[in-house]
């Protein structure tokens, strides 16, 4: 069943080095066969006081790839990079879909 991970990052310091952090990131993701939705430039809150620079919505075909990913050294890799690029009070959910139809 398909699961959605939702990851955020609360503030970017150092742009180009987080470019290497997406790298690393995106290749890590597509290594457990994940798939990236959207990755959000700009967040605008409408209610609540959530308010993470950037938001990355990935999907995984189940829930153990997503979990796999994000235990993986490739990704602890890419979580190193983004931990001196960033402001990280990172949160990373993993929502199992409903078929709606």
């Amino acid at each position: 069943m398909t699961v959605y991970v939702i990851a955020t990052h609360d503030k970017v310091l150092d742009h180009s080095g987080y470019e290497t952090y997406k790298k690393l990131a995106v290749e890590s993701i597509t290594k457990f066969n994940g798939r990236l939705i959207t990755r959000a430039k700009e967040t605008k809150v409408i209610s609540g006081n959530w308010s993470p620079e950037r938001i990355v919505i990935i999907e995984f075909s189940c829930a153990e790839d997503a979990l796999l990913w994000s235990e993986s050294a490739e990704y602890k890799k890419a979580c190193s990079v983004s931990d001196v690029t960033a402001i990280n009070r990172k949160q990373i959910m993993i929502l199992d879909s409903e078929d709606l139809q």
